[in-house]
């Protein structure tokens, strides 16, 4: 196949979009899309090679395509994961070797891309430190690889003419329809054939990670080896082509953010611009664009930067324990260039087309099962060993995993153990009880639950209701009503919307607790809903909590073991969010009338109301193990504390 650098060009627009993304440009908020970019140009280039040698010889040879593909892929590969292991056993905590160990075990697999679905969503605050969390791309591909040559080579040998170029477009449509089918959680059928399923799979991770939900990117890069044919005679209609191509794919850089529903329809436009780019790319003004020697010369190591970047930033973001500055950005960037340059030059190059190329098939396989083993043994005895734990024993504070996991577990303890009661199984609740509680917010309504079942769970007259975390639905109020905009059948969302408006049952409470992090961004359509609930029902008692502070995106149990003392959590490098500033804001809002009780954590814990006088711990136990949810122990603390200086105002309110 003719050599075009105007697709080495695209490469190079491509991952200088995730680089800059991932360094932490703000204005390269979408960058992320540079990796659907790739998608397009390896399925237009795959479906390429395989096209034209089969009307060359009628006949293709598997063994050759892949050995191509391994030493296309896996020295340089090899080489990042190597070096990520090194770093990662110098500078990680147990928590994030054992992280580490597991997605490195699974990117050799060709797994890395479940693996990470698995764990949790690609923007949450432990993608941070995940080094080789872009590696689920390559999990994605190596997928499309294994399936798709065997697919496409039996429809152009055995199938009739125009086969392959159907299939193209049915997989394409299909996989796009499973986008919005496994994004909106409707599907029916599977949530009641097993719920547990369902919830797994009906989430934006889902769509995110999976290849079924890529393969129309890879399908419409493919449609162009048929489509490319029909280029106008008129060279000069290829320059607005290009140009489009270009602007379809800069506005999602600039544009997307972490909120935006993707691959879905989202990723139509970035896609649609790269194949407009490589339909157009010869075009002899705009492709210059593309075809100049520094496009195609950052095209050449895209690969190579594209798997030595990520580890980089996390590495250093990781060790420097606080936000880059802007110059660092830059820095770091330029540095992410210097080390893919070296490794392009000395490590992938030289397995491609160099002296090291000449190994046989068969010498090569080996070479690489062998070198895949050597990786995977040790990465295995750290992942099943708990990161490593024994490096940090000796540390005056450490926290083990085991007691991360259980702690984790203690908190849905009152509310999974049997005499819970939820609003969406009411099996366990005491309707008869004389005082109906709902706690409600974000995920920091557990905080609350615990909090109030500390203290009044064991009283007869006493019904605490959980709403449980909104998180997963889309809850707002829109014309004085509630409504669900993510639907989702595992977690009830429409059920719960159903239920705040249900005025039966919003009469029949006596008490709502309320409890979000970062109440006035993050917890500001909650917020809405209150209100207009005690608007309509006066007779609600409101008792909002403060919140305390956040820790993120470290976790507070990775810097207890670092630097072995809870005290460093409160750091201000560390607190992205302190409740303190909100006070007045809240107490300004309609809903903070009598019959409303603000509970300030923040003059309970701290004193003066100054961050470095924070509690962080009790007993030993920290406040929180992640980055701000309370711990049990932390919770009924706060119970205790909120008992004796709030009396007067709960005992009003039947506590």
């Amino acid at each position: 196949m003719k050599y075009r650098p105007d697709i080495d060009g695209l490469r190079s627009v491509a991952v200088l979009a995730v680089l800059l993304f991932h360094a932490g440009f703000k204005h390269f908020s979408g960058g992320y899309v540079g990796v659907d970019v790739f998608f397009v140009i390896s399925g237009y280039l795959i479906t390429r090679i395989i096209h034209d040698e089969v009307l060359e010889t009628n006949s293709f040879s598997f063994s050759n395509f892949y050995v191509r593909r391994a030493r296309r892929l896996f020295p340089a590969l090899f080489f990042t994961l190597v070096l990520s292991g090194i770093f990662a056993c110098l500078l990680f905590s147990p928590k994030y070797l054992e992280m580490f160990s597991g997605s490195l075990v699974c990117t050799i697999a060709s797994v890395s891309n479940i693996f990470f679905w698995r764990e949790s969503g690609y923007f949450d605050a432990d993608a941070s430190f995940k080094p080789l969390l872009h590696t689920w791309s390559l999990g994605v591909e190596e997928q499309f690889y294994l399936v798709w040559p065997l697919l496409f080579v039996f429809l152009l040998l055995k199938a009739p003419k125009f086969a392959s170029r159907i299939t193209i477009l049915i997989a394409g449509i299909v996989s796009l329809y499973l986008n919005h089918l496994f994004s909106g959680g409707e599907i029916t059928i599977l949530s009641k054939l097993s719920p547990g399923i369902a919830a797994w799979f009906t989430n934006k991770s889902t769509i995110f990670y999976l290849m079924p939900f890529r393969v129309f990117e890879f399908a419409i890069g493919a449609a162009l080896v048929w489509l490319i044919k029909y280029q106008p005679k008129n060279k000069m209609l290829l320059e607005p082509m290009a140009a489009i191509g270009l602007a379809m794919i800069a506005y999602p850089v600039f544009t997307y953010t972490e909120d935006t529903l993707f691959p879905s329809y989202n990723a139509l436009m970035p896609c649609i611009g790269a194949a407009l780019i490589i339909y157009s790319g010869t075009a002899k003004y705009v492709g210059r664009l593309l075809n100049n020697p520094v496009a195609v010369g950052v095209g050449l190591i895209s690969y190579s930067l594209y798997l030595i970047h990520w580890p980089i930033v996390v590495f250093y973001k990781y060790y420097k324990l606080d936000i880059m500055t802007y110059k660092e950005q830059w820095l770091i960037s330029a540095v992410c260039i210097i080390a893919a340059v070296l490794m392009y030059r000395f490590v992938e190059r030289p397995f491609r087309r160099g002296t090291n190329a000449s190994l046989s098939p068969g010498g090569f396989g080996f070479a690489c099962v062998t070198l895949a083993l050597v990786i995977i043994l040790p990465a295995s005895i750290i992942w099943t060993n708990k990161g490593w734990e024994s490096r940090f024993k000796n540390r005056s504070a450490f926290i083990s995993i085991d007691e991360i996991r259980s702690a984790e577990e203690k908190r849905f303890q009152h509310l999974e153990s049997g005499s819970g009661c939820k609003i969406t199984d009411i099996s366990h609740c005491n309707k008869n009880a004389e005082l109906q509680i709902l706690t409600f917010g974000n995920s920091h309504e557990l905080d609350a639950y615990n909090v109030l079942t500390s203290q009044y769970g064991e009283r007869n007259n006493v019904n605490i209701i959980s709403f449980e975390s909104d998180y997963g639905c889309g809850l707002k109020l829109e014309k004085d009503k509630v409504i669900n905009t993510i639907k989702d059948d595992q977690l009830h969302c429409s059920y719960r919307a159903e239920m705040l408006n249900n005025e039966q049952f919003i009469s029949s409470l006596d008490i709502i607790a309320f409890n979000a992090y970062q109440p006035l961004s993050w917890g500001k359509n909650l917020i809405e809903i209150l209100d207009h609930i005690i608007k309509t029902h006066k007779h609600i008692n409101i008792i909002f909590f403060s919140g305390y502070f956040g820790v993120r995106p470290y976790r507070c149990d990775d810097i207890i073991n670092r630097f072995g003392n809870s005290s460093y959590c409160k750091e201000p490098r560390f607190v992205k969010y302190f409740a303190s500033n909100d006070k007045d804001e809240i107490l300004k809002m309609p809903m903070a009338r009598s019959n409303f009780l603000y509970v300030d954590e923040v003059d309970l814990f701290c004193e003066g109301r100054l961050l470095k006088n924070c509690l962080t711990e009790i007993n030993g136990v920290p406040a929180f193990y992640d980055g701000d949810h309370l711990s049990v122990e932390f919770s009924k603390l706060l119970g205790e504390k909120m008992r004796v200086f709030y009396s007067d105002e709960l005992t009003m309110m039947g506590l």
